[in-house]
C-alpha cells in the first residue's frame, strides 16, 4: 500500500517503480492537499502505469472525490475506488462529520440515513447527491 499525503508539485512517485505490479494501492487516508501541478503530476503518473496494472484507490477523501469528479484523468478504466469518505453536516449543532463507505458503490447504499454523533439528529449530506456521486455515472 502506497501512502499519498500529498498531490502538488512535490508529488514524486513514478509509474516506472510500479510497471510490473499486477496491482496498486493507494492510500489516501493522510491526504492533506491537492493543486492543480500536483493534478497534473497525478494524472501524468497514471498514464505511466501500464493499463494491465489494476490501481486501487482506498480512503478516498471528500476532497479527492470532487476532483475525481471536475478534473479528467483521476479515473482511468484501471482505476476502482474501493473506500471512500462521505461528508455530512448537522443542522443541529453545525458540525461537519465525515463516515467511510466501502466498494461495491450502490446509489441506494450510499443515502444511508445517519446521525450526529454529538447529538443525535439527523445529519444531511454536505454536497448535492447528484454532484458528490457523479463519478459512479461512469
Amino acid at each position: 500500500m502506497v501512502s499519498v499525503k500529498m498531490i502538488t508539485e512535490d508529488f514524486n512517485l513514478k509509474g516506472s517503480d510500479y510497471a510490473h505490479e499486477k496491482e496498486l494501492h493507494l492510500d489516501f487516508t493522510h491526504l492533506q492537499k491537492i493543486n492543480s501541478l500536483g493534478l497534473r503530476g497525478f494524472i501524468a503518473f497514471l498514464k505511466s502505469i501500464p493499463k494491465t496494472t489494476q490501481i486501487k484507490y482506498h480512503h478516498c477523501s471528500p476532497l479527492l472525490v470532487h476532483m475525481i469528479n471536475i478534473v479528467d484523468g483521476l479515473l482511468p478504466s484501471n482505476v476502482e475506488i474501493k473506500s471512500l469518505f462521505i461528508p455530512y453536516f448537522c443542522p443541529t449543532c453545525q458540525k461537519e462529520s465525515t463516515f467511510e463507505v466501502h466498494a461495491p458503490f450502490k446509489k441506494e447504499s450510499l443515502k444511508v440515513s445517519r446521525q450526529c454523533p454529538d447529538d443525535g439528529a439527523h445529519l444531511e449530506l454536505f454536497y448535492q447527491e447528484s454532484t458528490f456521486f457523479k463519478f459512479l455515472n461512469g
